[in-house]
C-alpha cells in the first residue's frame, strides 16, 4: 500500500509539473497602420465558398476575419458588400444524396432548392465603399479595367460607377493597410477547360500587372501583404479523379457514360 501511495504521489507531481505556464500575450500591431484596412482579390478574398457567393461565406471570409483581428490593435470597421441571403446569384451546392447511372447511390454535390433574391442583383454601390474589395472571377489584369463591372456582375453590383476598375475603387478608399491575393484565375479558368478555351495570362505581362497594382496600392505609404498562388494541380478539381483512371473496354460502356453526362 504505501509502494501505491508512493507511485501515485510522484504520478500526481508529474502532472502538476506538467501544468503549463501560459503568459498574457498583448497584440501589438508593430508597424503596421490597420485604421483602414482594404483586402483585394478573387472568389477566394470574397468568401465564395460551395460553388455560390452567399451571406454566411462572406462574413467567414479570411479578410473579415482578419480585421476582427486588427480591431485589436486599432483596426476599423469593415465592411462587406454581403448578399442578402444564403443563395446569392445561385448556384450554391451542399451534400446530397445522388444515384448514378450504375445505379449507386453516394453523397455528392448538389444544387440547394430555392431562388434567389432578385435584389442581390441589384447595385449596392450607394452603401459603399466596401472594404472587401474581393470579386469572384477576377484574374490579374481585370483589378485594371476600367468598366470592369460591366462584364462581371459581382464587382458591378458594388462598383462606384459603370466606368471604373477595381483597383481604382480601392485607391480612392486611401487605405493604410492591405492584402492582395490575386492570380489564381490567370490559370484555372484555362486548366479547368481543358486547355480547349481561354487561356493562361504570359508570365510576363502578369509580372508587369502586378507591379502596377503594388506600384499603387502603396504609392501613398500603406503597407500589406500579398498571397502566393497555390499548385494549381494540387486542387481537389485536378486530383479526386485521377488521370485515365477509368478503364473502358466497350463501346456500350463509353455510350453509358456520355448518356450519364448528358443528364448531370
Amino acid at each position: 500500500m504505501k509502494f501505491k501511495s508512493v507511485v501515485l504521489f510522484i504520478l500526481l507531481a508529474m502532472l502538476w509539473s506538467c501544468k503549463p505556464d501560459i503568459e498574457n500575450f498583448s497584440p501589438s500591431k508593430g508597424t503596421a497602420d490597420f485604421t483602414k484596412y482594404i483586402a483585394i482579390g478573387n472568389s477566394t478574398t470574397a468568401g465564395y465558398a460551395d460553388g455560390a457567393l452567399y451571406r454566411q461565406g462572406q462574413i467567414y471570409s479570411y479578410p473579415n476575419m482578419l480585421a476582427e483581428q486588427f480591431k485589436k490593435v486599432g483596426g476599423g470597421e469593415f465592411t462587406q458588400p454581403l448578399m442578402l441571403d444564403e443563395l446569392g446569384f445561385g448556384g450554391k451546392r451542399i451534400l446530397g444524396y445522388v444515384t448514378d447511372c450504375a445505379g449507386n447511390t453516394s453523397l455528392s454535390p448538389i444544387l440547394v432548392n430555392g431562388t434567389p433574391n432578385p435584389q442581390n442583383f441589384a447595385s449596392i454601390a450607394d452603401q459603399g465603399p466596401y472594404n472587401n474589395m474581393g470579386v469572384p472571377g477576377a484574374k490579374s489584369f481585370h483589378l485594371l479595367a476600367q468598366g470592369y463591372g460591366q462584364m462581371n456582375p459581382y464587382f458591378g453590383r458594388f462598383a462606384s460607377s459603370a466606368s471604373t476598375s477595381i483597383i481604382a475603387d480601392a485607391l480612392a478608399q486611401q487605405a493604410t493597410f492591405f492584402t492582395l491575393w490575386i492570380g489564381n484565375n490567370d490559370v484555372l479558368t484555362y486548366a479547368m477547360a481543358g486547355g480547349e478555351s481561354d487561356s493562361i495570362t504570359n508570365p510576363v505581362a502578369y509580372g508587369q500587372y502586378m507591379g502596377l497594382i503594388l506600384q499603387q496600392l502603396t504609392a501613398n505609404g500603406a503597407k500589406g501583404a500579398i498571397a502566393n498562388i497555390p499548385d494549381i494541380t494540387s486542387l481537389p478539381f485536378f486530383n479526386t479523379i485521377p488521370a485515365y483512371g477509368l478503364a473502358l473496354t466497350s463501346q456500350a460502356q463509353v455510350d453509358q457514360l456520355n448518356c450519364c453526362l448528358c443528364s448531370i
